[in-house]
């Protein structure tokens, strides 16, 4: 049995959720309201959740980003984890925009504007199939290759 999965991510400007249900569809949801997080998180969950039950795992975004949207993310998944019985992951942005580029790329860095002319980066590099840091692998930092 697949599972199904709550994405939650509440870090940058617009919050959005995703659900992957066990036949691997997915349902996602975002608003365009800058920073309206905490009004619309519970109703976009209820948009693209079939059934409050309907959930094996929730998966929340836990930056670099918005502070205040990150805490409102991190606090909705894990009240819904301990209202519907199921774990919450954690999920690093930077992480997960690597994955954008397949599982083969030599060198992946993924950069988040972090406004006033600065930016979140990380380099990555695939390891049979592993996403790992350049710094795990003995490699020159992110700031040093870019």
């Amino acid at each position: 049995m697949q599972l199904r999965i709550l994405a939650i991510s509440t870090t940058s400007k617009y919050p959005s959720v995703s659900y992957k249900s066990s036949d691997n569809t997915v349902i996602s949801r975002e608003v365009q309201n800058k920073f309206d997080h905490m009004k619309n998180l519970i109703p976009m969950v209820n948009e693209v959740l079939p059934s409050p039950r309907a959930v094996d795992l929730i998966a929340v975004d836990i930056g670099p980003g918005s502070f205040v949207g990150t805490r409102i993310g991190v606090s909705t998944a894990r009240a819904l984890s301990q209202m519907l019985d199921v774990p919450v992951i954690p999920i690093e942005s930077l992480a997960s925009l690597a994955y954008v580029d397949g599982l083969e790329a030599d060198l992946i860095c993924p950069m988040i504007d972090a406004r006033n002319d600065t930016a979140y980066a990380a380099c990555y590099s695939f390891i049979d199939s592993k996403l790992v840091t350049n710094e795990e692998i003995g490699r020159a930092s992110c700031r040093e290759r870019v």
